[in-house]
Formats: C-alpha cells, sequence, structure tokens
C-alpha cells in the first residue's frame, strides 16, 4: 500500500464541550441574523414555520411521506411523555422521551421514499437543535448522529453512502470504544439550544461526509440517551438552515475546506475537490467531498478545494 502524507497540518480538532456551540434557543434569535436562504424542519411549531417564511426563508419539512411517522424508536427503548411548554412558549408537542428499561436507547428522524435535496448543503449550512430535560431527570450525556444515510441513483438503488456526524451534549458520549465530542452542556429544565456549522460538524468529528444528492434518505437526525431508566430529554426547533451575513445566502459561497487524507482518499468539508501536480495540470477531480487518491504515481501533489489548498506526498 502507498504511504501517502501531508506537508501541512489537516488533523481534526479534539473538541470539548464549548461555549461558542450553545445558543439562546429561541426562534427569534435565528431570524434577526437575516439572509435566509432555506430551512428544512424537522421539529417546528406552525408559529416558528410561518416565522421563518415571513423573513424570506424557503420551508420544507423533513418529513417521510404521505402519513408514515417521522420519528422511529428502537425496540421500544423510549417512551413517550407529557412535556410542559415548547421552545418560545408556542402552542403544540414537542418530542418528549423517557429511556425505557430495556439497557439501551436509540431514535432517529428518518426521510425515505424520494427523499431530501442535500444538493444546497454546504460547509456553511447550519444545524439548530433546542433540548431539555421535561421532569429535571436528563441523561449525563445525548449523543446526536446527523444525516446517517445514502444517496439514491436514477432507479432509486443505492449510490454512495454518507459518513455521519456524530456528537453530544453533557459529557462526551461513549459508544463501543468510540467518543462523541460534547458541543453543548447537559440538558437542563430550561431550554437551550446548540447552534453549528457542517464545517464546524467535520472539524469535530472528521469522519464526517456528507454526500451531496438530490436524493438522500436515511436517519436526518439520530439520538441515543444512555441506559438509565426514566432519564428523559425533549426535543424542538430541529432544522437546518442556510444564511450569509450579506444576506445573499450561501449559494455561491466559497467556503474554506478543511482536509482528511487517507490511504485512499482526501475529504473535504467542501464540495468539489481538485488535485494538481507541481506542474499545474490537474490530475484528478471530483464534483463531490471525496476523492480516490490511490492511483495516483509516486509524488508531490496539491490539493485544491473551495478557497483552500494542501499539499500532500505520495510514496
Amino acid at each position: 500500500m502507498k504511504k501517502i502524507f501531508t506537508l501541512a497540518l489537516i488533523a481534526g480538532a479534539i473538541a470539548t464541550a464549548s461555549a461558542q456551540y450553545t445558543v439562546d434557543p429561541s426562534t427569534s434569535v435565528v431570524i434577526n441574523k437575516g439572509g435566509f436562504n432555506f430551512v428544512d424542519y424537522l421539529v417546528l411549531s406552525d408559529a416558528a414555520v410561518a416565522d421563518f417564511e415571513k423573513a424570506g426563508a424557503a420551508v420544507t419539512y423533513y418529513g417521510p411521506n404521505g402519513e408514515a411517522q417521522n420519528l422511529w424508536i428502537w425496540e421500544n427503548t423510549f417512551v413517550g411523555i407529557q412535556g410542559g411548554p415548547r421552545v418560545d412558549m408556542e402552542e403544540g408537542d414537542a418530542t418528549c422521551l423517557e429511556v425505557g428499561n430495556i439497557g439501551w436507547s436509540g431514535a432517529g428522524f428518518n426521510v425515505e421514499g424520494e427523499g431530501v435535496n442535500t444538493l444546497k448543503y454546504d460547509a456553511n449550512t447550519r444545524l439548530h437543535i433546542a433540548y431539555q430535560t421535561p421532569t429535571g431527570n436528563a441523561p449525563a450525556s445525548i449523543a446526536f448522529i446527523i444525516l446517517d444515510g445514502k444517496a439514491l441513483d436514477s432507479t432509486g438503488l443505492t449510490d454512495i453512502t454518507s459518513a455521519p456526524a456524530k456528537v453530544a451534549v453533557g459529557a462526551p458520549y461513549e459508544d463501543n470504544g468510540a467518543v462523541y465530542p460534547a458541543v453543548g452542556p447537559a440538558a437542563t429544565d430550561e431550554w437551550q439550544a446548540i447552534d453549528i456549522t457542517l464545517g464546524d460538524l467535520k472539524k469535530l468529528y472528521p469522519g464526517f461526509n456528507l454526500v451531496r444528492d438530490e436524493y438522500w434518505t436515511g436517519n436526518v437526525l439520530s439520538f441515543l440517551a444512555g441506559t438509565v431508566p426514566g432519564k428523559t430529554l425533549a426535543l424542538d426547533a430541529i432544522y437546518f438552515y442556510g444564511i450569509s451575513a450579506d444576506g445573499a445566502g450561501v449559494e455561491g459561497v466559497e467556503a474554506d475546506a478543511e482536509f482528511v487524507l487517507g490511504n485512499q482518499t482526501i475529504n473535504s468539508t467542501v464540495a468539489g475537490i481538485e488535485v494538481y501536480d507541481l506542474q499545474g495540470r490537474t490530475v484528478k477531480a471530483t464534483a463531490s467531498t471525496v476523492l480516490g487518491i490511490d492511483t495516483l504515481a509516486p509524488g508531490v501533489y496539491v490539493a485544491k478545494s473551495g478557497a483552500k489548498t494542501v499539499k500532500f506526498v505520495v510514496k
């Protein structure tokens, strides 16, 4: 096997809980940023949907299709319970669950059928999740598994599988030896929220690789809450959104890329990778976020994605 070395630092950050991803959960805080492109939501009140549409966002519900249930609970590991007021004291129900006695817990918001369009997503796309405990009895850690699914080809068959991002709130979450970095404090009886870009998720969890496709299906967001029966959590205001500081939206904005180099591939947080030799000739390119480099001849190369470049050596 060829040995591939970078000449620049590309290691992913090792993250701990950080206040930089913790925000006021109120819908108005997000709306006040302005310049919306889109809002794709899993859980959001009717009032919040109306507010986002009034602010100029194209709003899409990430349900499966027809009348199928959007939230799937594995093996009765959670039990639905009554919650209190939602974010912004809005009407309706948040997703409120209690850990059962099976010895683990897991649930997920799933989309099937024709799936959803992730072509508009890039490193600047943001994910917002509000959370709390309805009973004051929160898990020590809640894990979030983000965009775990696959793209489909024109015949509806699997084309390529996404690698999800994995983070947590509260303590870092340990799952069979894997550790999900914490990006927010533990749940309390007050609503809190995390708000994080897909680019930052890639930095925190370098294995994250979203396939951007017109027909993406799978678990948009899964969550785990440990093994202790009786622990409770509530989730609300779960949505992806596109926004830019100048109000132009995210389309056409060239974001800084983060690279992760493996033995056979180079990954970027921004779609579109080009590899050049030292004479400036393009030797490989892709419109995706993953490019195979195992067939390159030994030598020095430069990879470019978005506004960033990195030099690496194949031996």
